[in-house]
């Protein structure tokens, strides 16, 4: 209260000096007024100026004061509302983050889901696939079965086994004979081992133990000369040991004309497909039983001849053999089994 009581009093004081020195100054511009200069203009104006502010003083203290507390509530407000900003910010960050989280639980849930579903529905394709086939072989067999009567031992089969090999006797039965009243097509042949030929034409493959049975590979081969089928009587010469071209000239070097001398091979149970024996003039007591002499070229060798023995071709296999065809040749060696 003292403070703004001596304040007053100071302006009144200061209105006072403040008049009193416009009064001087009035009457020196009354009383000088062709002898005044710039100087006392600007003085009267400063001196006028400062009066103003003096007497308004209140009032400009009144604005100042209005608009500080103006600021102060408008940067109030404005930092209110950054925190309401900060605030809603820190939700939505939350929020979104939640947001994702359960967007990326419910993808991996579904994408497992998804991906559990593929393979039941691959699971159960397969299944289906598998049961269409066999309804498909049921089907086909059905329609296609053949039964033939092997020396009088009856056998059921599908026509698609029978032309496995299009070029065999029975591929071509249905062409060459007429079924019986029962429907069925006659073989005049002994039927112990027409199973084992049905079976390698429905796998292409013959079982371990007939072929580590000389007797029964025997009467297979005989079967599959009859039936003509090439691939039977391959199988039985397949996994021999390989005997290369340039092996067979280390193991029996060619003897330099005109040399008469005469080799003896002893080449039993081997690979020995595709050879070349031209220029060797072979001995009668050479042997090449049980060995696979597919496509071999004889045309160009000279076969020897004795009485007491003849070039051992038991049991070998000789598709596309190229054998001599002249008088060199007697024919007492042509006569080879398989």
């Amino acid at each position: 209260m003292w403070m703004n009581l001596w304040t007053e009093v100071g302006l009144l004081c200061m209105k006072v000096l403040l008049l009193l020195l416009i009064n001087s100054q009035m009457q020196n511009i009354v009383y000088f007024r062709n002898n005044t200069t710039p100087r006392t203009s600007v003085h009267f104006i400063e001196i006028m100026i400062i009066y103003f502010i003096i007497e308004n003083l209140p009032d400009w203290k009144f604005i100042s004061e209005s608009h500080k507390s103006e600021r102060k509530a408008l940067h109030k407000h404005i930092v209110d509302r950054l925190e309401e900003l900060r605030e809603i910010e820190e939700w939505f960050e939350k929020a979104n983050a939640d947001l994702h989280n359960r967007v990326e639980e419910a993808y991996v849930a579904l994408s497992d889901e998804l991906s559990e579903r593929q393979k039941s529905l691959e699971h159960e394709k397969k299944k289906y696939d598998r049961e269409e086939q066999v309804m498909k072989e049921v089907r086909r067999f059905q329609h296609e079965k053949v039964k033939l009567n092997v020396g009088g031992k009856p056998f059921v089969t599908s026509k698609t086994t029978l032309t496995r090999d299009p070029n065999s006797l029975l591929a071509n039965i249905f062409h060459t004979q007429q079924p019986d009243e029962d429907g069925s097509y006659f073989l005049d042949r002994d039927g112990t081992y027409f199973r084992l030929v049905l079976n390698y034409l429905r796998d292409m493959k013959i079982p371990q133990n007939a072929l580590d049975d000389p007797k029964i590979m025997d009467e297979l081969m005989q079967e599959a000369r009859y039936y003509r089928i090439a691939d039977l009587l391959r199988l039985r010469w397949m996994d021999l040991p390989l005997i290369t071209q340039d092996e067979l000239h280390q193991l029996y070097p060619l003897s330099p004309p005109p040399s008469r001398e005469q080799t003896v091979f002893d080449l039993q149970g081997k690979m020995l497909a595709g050879l070349d024996f031209s220029g060797y003039r072979i001995d009668p007591r050479s042997t090449f039983s049980g060995s696979n002499l597919e496509n071999c070229k004889f045309e160009d060798a000279l076969f020897g001849f004795d009485f007491e023995h003849t070039v051992d071709f038991s049991h070998t296999y000789l598709k596309g053999v190229l054998f001599p065809s002249d008088e060199r040749t007697p024919p007492a060696i042509l006569t080879y089994t398989m």
